[in-house]
């Protein structure tokens, strides 16, 4: 991120006298560029580690890489403009491709946490459904709870308050679902799914398997082999 600062700087300290009009036209444009291209990565990088703090176990590499992208061609341009900053005539293709690397690292963070909260938010939306159909006490509090979660759908959190409160409504889903009082060996089975906890050889158990049919949950199973 310095990287881009000190391209910033470095566009904005020559002289006008050594520049003609088209030569400060660029270095304007590609200054704005990279000042936004800055602010943006720092913007990522922070989100990146919100959205970490909730999925710690999960990875977000597409977003790491594009990031290091943009710092790689921030640190080649910087070297190439060097003392002579007439280079930036023709440096369009390395500001353009620094933008892009920019851009891509924001939407494939947004894209994969929304992949992420969608998949959770579903897993405990159908947990919630089965209660509610068997007339549970306790499920009316949990759709509420999935209702705020879906709002942090489209975006990662944007603070560490955010973080936090999104993690206090996934574990507080997960412990009220462990208290439903969904019976038998069908309600224990859902709860250690939910948990991620389910395995997979506890599928041969007749009751689980009417269990799963009659509440339509095998799309939202979370289970172990072995």
């Amino acid at each position: 991120m310095s990287k881009l600062t000190e391209l910033k700087t470095k566009l904005e300290a020559i002289p006008q006298k050594q520049s003609r009009k088209d030569l400060v036209g660029k270095l304007e444009r590609y200054g704005t560029l990279a000042e936004t291209a800055s602010a943006t990565l720092a913007k990522c990088k922070q989100e990146q580690t919100y959205a970490r703090q909730v999925f710690i176990d999960e990875s977000f590499q597409k977003t790491s890489d594009q990031i290091r992208s943009a710092i790689g061609y921030a640190k080649r341009l910087y070297s190439k403009l060097g003392d002579n900053i007439e280079a930036v005539e023709t440096s369009d293709p390395q500001f353009s491709s620094l933008s892009d690397a920019t851009k891509t690292a924001t939407t494939a963070l947004k894209t994969r946490w929304s992949d992420l909260l969608t998949k959770k938010v579903e897993e405990f939306e159908r947990v919630v459904k089965a209660a509610k159909d068997a007339n549970l006490k306790g499920s009316r509090p949990l759709e509420q709870t999935i209702v705020r979660l879906r709002a942090y759908i489209n975006a990662p959190p944007q603070n560490k308050q955010a973080a936090e409160r999104i993690n206090q409504d996934l574990n507080s889903l997960l412990k009220s679902i462990q208290t439903l009082g969904l019976e038998g060996a069908g309600g224990h089975f859902l709860v250690d799914a939910a948990a991620g906890k389910g395995r997979a050889k506890d599928l041969t158990n007749p009751e689980i398997v009417d269990f799963i049919e009659r509440y339509k949950l095998w799309n939202s199973l979370n289970v172990k082999l072995g």
